[in-house]
């Protein structure tokens, strides 16, 4: 008998999942069984460092690698437009501890071209779909305004927006590989990696590994899974320490010399940009020393 009762619910969970308000499937966001809109989920991640152990975060929810989200991007639409677009973003800022993830949601027709910036959480987009079908945005294939303002209202007053002078006074960039970004400016110092090889101007400048083990001392930005580097110049010289901590919006270059760590303000989570940034500051660095 258990088991029958078993099989039964098992054969009813996708019919039921299937009528929830704004339930999202291959495509299609369903109002109760009945297709109520398209979706796209486009996009790549980019290369980043692994979390390690989301129990080391204070919050997982608010980082999609501790979760396993893919943080795709997403576009909402009929036939006939696309009207709601939230792309993924990431932010960092020396007024920010941690990198914040976010999704830029841009709702757009013919009289309104509206931006909400609003923080991660692994249900933020079955949530906004789920409200585009309770505030019935849609009506015969087009938008219904009225009911959209009601859903920018609701929008509005959810915790976690980011208002757009917080996001100036930092670094904003896309998730994604296969979302346009601004093209990149001129850079004075070309820096290049190679495998575990650092080239400026196609000159080769010095070597990088993975450090398991940190060194003595009491290094700032040091602690239970950061991801440590060790750069030496061409001879095996010892240059700088590289410490990355997880989440963190800013990594930190700790040269022989130097009481303190410098602090370097990024996004980025690939191991080779880091270093190439870390490489950049060091060139400078020994630039100005005597």
């Amino acid at each position: 008998m258990r088991l029958l009762v078993y099989i039964c619910l098992t054969l009813l969970l996708p019919v039921a999942a299937l009528c929830q308000p704004g339930y999202m499937k291959k495509g299609k966001v369903y109002k109760g069984n009945v297709p109520f809109c398209s979706y796209k989920e486009s996009g790549y991640r980019i290369s980043t460092l692994m979390m390690g152990n989301p129990g080391e975060v204070s919050n997982p929810n608010a980082y999609p690698e501790a979760v396993g989200d893919p943080f795709k991007d997403y576009s909402f639409g009929t036939e006939y437009q696309s009207f709601v677009t939230a792309k993924a973003k990431i932010f960092a800022s020396a007024h920010e501890l941690y990198i914040v993830y976010f999704y830029n949601i841009r709702i757009r027709f013919e009289t309104m071209d509206l931006e909400l910036n609003v923080r991660y959480n692994p249900m933020l987009i079955r949530t906004l779909a789920q409200d585009m079908v309770k505030y019935d945005v849609i009506n015969g294939n087009f938008v219904n305004e009225k009911n959209m303002h009601k859903l920018i209202d609701k929008w509005n007053e959810k915790n976690g927006l980011l208002n757009t002078t917080h996001l100036q006074q930092g670094i904003v960039n896309n998730y994604n590989s296969g979302t346009p970004t601004p093209a990149e400016k001129p850079q004075s110092i070309n820096i290049r990696i190679a495998g575990d090889k650092i080239y400026r101007n196609d000159t080769l400048m010095g070597y990088y590994r993975m450090d398991m083990h940190l060194p003595l001392g009491n290094l700032h930005g040091s602690s239970k899974n950061n991801y440590l580097y060790r750069i030496e110049d061409t001879t095996g010289k010892f240059i700088a320490w590289v410490k990355v901590p997880m989440a963190r919006s800013v990594f930190f270059i700790s040269i022989p010399e130097n009481d303190e760590s410098l602090c370097v303000v990024t996004t980025d989570r690939d191991e080779r940009k880091i270093i190439a940034s870390a490489a950049k500051v060091l060139t400078v660095h020994l630039a100005g020393k005597p």
